[in-house]
């Protein structure tokens, strides 16, 4: 081999082998920018996975404040929201009947509550204007000695020794009163005596 061919060959040599060296950085700095850009990726995912977080407990939180003010809002005025019921009470002291038809009068009836002592915290809030007692909406004017509510419901409630069926020609007990004084006992009682009533909407 010539002088001038060995000369050609370290050429060609230190050529490839300077392309192998660009060839091998090029691919280093690939994976570099292959990490980096994955790194970024994982960065923005547990960003994301954080906002999401963020926006659903924001949504929670909205859905409980419109679901409080939709059970706030459902009674209509002057109702107020018991529980799940609705309840006015009135101070005014009138006959069971005229009670009754005054109920009626603002689409509802007189008071058959599920939830006998929640409504009593109810009427607390009233003791100075509605005093011991109120109408509530029970009866057994239709059958002696059966209770029912204005829903047809049995009365199952009751105060020790009630109902006492105190009836006689002049004196007939076929209406329900809360004795708010005797730690809310049911008493039957003449339906022409006069109290406030608190009424319920359906």
């Amino acid at each position: 081999m010539s002088k001038g061919q060995v000369t050609m060959v370290h050429g060609l040599l230190i050529a490839l082998l300077l392309s192998c060296l660009t060839v091998s950085t090029v691919v280093t700095e690939d994976n570099d920018v292959i990490h980096e850009m994955r790194s970024t990726m994982v960065v923005s995912q547990l960003m994301l996975a954080e906002q999401t977080a963020v926006l659903q407990e924001l949504l929670n939180a909205s859905r409980s404040t419109l679901r409080f003010f939709a059970e706030e809002s459902s009674c209509p005025y002057p109702y107020k929201k018991v529980l799940d019921e609705c309840f006015y009470v009135c101070g005014k002291k009138v006959t069971f009947d005229q009670a009754r038809q005054h109920c009626q009068g603002m689409a509802g009836d007189l008071a058959h509550p599920k939830h006998l002592h929640a409504l009593l915290s109810l009427l607390f809030e009233y003791e100075q204007i509605i005093g011991g007692n109120v109408w509530m909406g029970a009866t057994d004017s239709h059958q002696e000695n059966t209770w029912l509510w204005p829903d047809g419901s049995p009365v199952l409630k009751w105060g020790r020794g009630e109902p006492s069926r105190l009836n006689s020609a002049s004196v007939k007990e076929d209406c329900l009163e809360l004795r708010l004084e005797t730690n809310m006992l049911l008493n039957d009682v003449i339906c022409t005596k006069k109290m406030p009533f608190v009424c319920q909407h359906p």
